[in-house]
């Protein structure tokens, strides 16, 4: 179908921003509309905001130009029959939306997405809108996170008479099932044609597709990447993470609300540990399955040697806002005789709280986004990177700008003699990487005007 060729109105350009997850806008996005709001109008749309988020949001002096927010009945948490029976509903809610809106650029979140968010990019560019998909962090190559997904769902196959290999050989089937439901036979059901190239999120794929016009990369680690994946060099800009100028407001307001007063009056020293949503992994060497039991004793071993160097430090463990309850029913049980060491928090609580209130963040295999985004949001604190068994995604981290990846218990133990000490310092020099000649930007708001002339 032709597009419009809608001219952008250079002197009040209207910006359309997709906020994604609760806690990913909060942890990441937000800072971009945040600097986005000083300068442009903005409407966000979004499945919802925690108390503290609404706050900030509805600050004038934070984001003097945020028009409106436009909740939508979409979640990323819809499980798969919901997402299904409600699919065309979600599809005129995207329509509505655009054409409500009628903004002149349209920002949202991920390449590894469900179709609400293909149909707002699909909608926006029949009108001629721009397009503008944020990558954000890529913990690995498109083929590894594949073969992890594939690997942890393979060994949890019900059919346990079969060879692993069988089941390895259904998951992928039933993967590739689903990938060719949800984004060929639902667009369908809508009156849209299939999502064919793009790589959506059950089957992570080694391509892009043309749901937007331009992808934008916060890493030159990750800009090669995606052009291995094949984006386009004119598609692909690439955008300094760190928090544009005057987030400390932000932050300030946040952290006010945030410092528990019990915690402050303890005065003692706190770090955080950041768990994943399997109670499982993978060894690296040979892709075997590392159970359960054995994943909780190594768990327990690490809480050990910390409380045992950090003696009189707060040591708080909080799992990803997505962990069954099954899994922190199961940790609950099997920590409860080393429980006394630590203090389990609610998955669901803002990581941005236990960023403030901790002098040192330690992120486990596979490697979290949180500890990508903490050193940013807090540079001047200790982030460590553990990978002590050598497992698949835990070294995600490696060479990574002020992180400090560990793949041993000795290094481990001297660096937590260090802390103690008060004698560790962080390295923050960036690994040299080729130099690509992309086109970078500063900040967020630079990279608009850019799209913006060009238009």
């Amino acid at each position: 179908m032709e597009r419009n060729n809608k001219t952008i109105k250079k002197e009040n350009p209207k910006i359309l921003f997709y906020a994604g997850s609760p806690y990913a806008f909060r942890s990441i996005l937000m800072w971009y509309a945040f600097a986005i709001a000083q300068k442009y109008p903005l409407i966000i749309v979004s499945e919802g905001f925690d108390s503290e988020t609404r706050q900030a949001l509805s600050d004038k002096n934070l984001f003097p130009k945020l028009k409106k927010i436009i909740l939508t009945s979409y979640s990323t948490k819809t499980s798969f029959a919901p997402m299904v029976k409600k699919n065309k509903v979600f599809y005129q809610e995207a329509k509505k939306i655009i054409e409500d809106c009628n903004p002149d650029i349209i920002i949202s979140p991920g390449k590894y997405t469900y179709p609400f968010e293909l149909y707002l990019r699909r909608i926006a560019q029949k009108k001629g809108i721009t397009s503008v998909c944020l990558i954000g962090f890529q913990a690995a190559a498109p083929e590894i996170l594949a073969l992890y997904s594939k690997i942890i769902s393979a060994y949890f196959h019900k059919l346990n008479f079969l060879p692993f290999s069988a089941k390895l050989f259904l998951t992928a089937l039933k993967k590739q099932i689903g990938h060719f439901f949800f984004y060929w036979i639902l667009p369908l059901t809508a009156g849209e044609l299939p999502f064919r190239k793009e790589p959506g999120c059950i089957v992570p794929k080694r391509n892009f597709g043309k749901s937007a016009d331009y992808y934008v990369d916060f890493s030159k680690k990750g800009y090669k990447m995606s052009l291995r994946e094949g984006v386009p060099p004119e598609k692909l800009l690439l955008l300094a993470f760190p928090y544009p100028s005057g987030y400390e407001k932000v932050r300030d307001f946040f952290k006010k609300r945030i410092i528990r007063k019990a915690f402050v009056k303890n005065k003692k020293r706190a770090l955080t540990m950041l768990l994943d949503c399997s109670d499982v992994g993978i060894e690296k060497e040979n892709l075997s399955l590392i159970p359960k039991q054995k994943i909780a004793e190594r768990r327990k071993e690490i809480v050990f040697l910390f409380h045992k160097i950090l003696k009189d430090w707060k040591i708080f463990i909080k799992f990803h806002p997505l962990t069954p309850k099954e899994v922190l029913a199961d940790f609950k049980e099997k920590s409860k005789s080393f429980s006394r060491y630590f203090e389990f928090v609610n998955p669901s609580e803002p990581v941005e709280r236990y960023f403030e209130i901790s002098d040192v963040i330690v992120g486990f295999p596979p490697a979290s986004s949180s500890i990508y985004t903490v050193s940013f949001y807090c540079p001047e604190k200790i982030i460590l990177s553990l990978d002590l068994n050598k497992e698949l995604l835990g070294d995600c981290y490696k060479n990574f700008k002020g992180i400090e990846y560990i793949d041993s218990k000795e290094k481990l133990i001297n660096i937590l003699k260090l802390i103690k000490d008060q004698k560790y310092s962080k390295d923050c020099q960036e690994p040299e990487i080729e130099n690509l000649g992309p086109k970078e930007f500063p900040n967020i708001v630079e990279l608009l005007d850019y799209l913006i002339a060009k238009k």
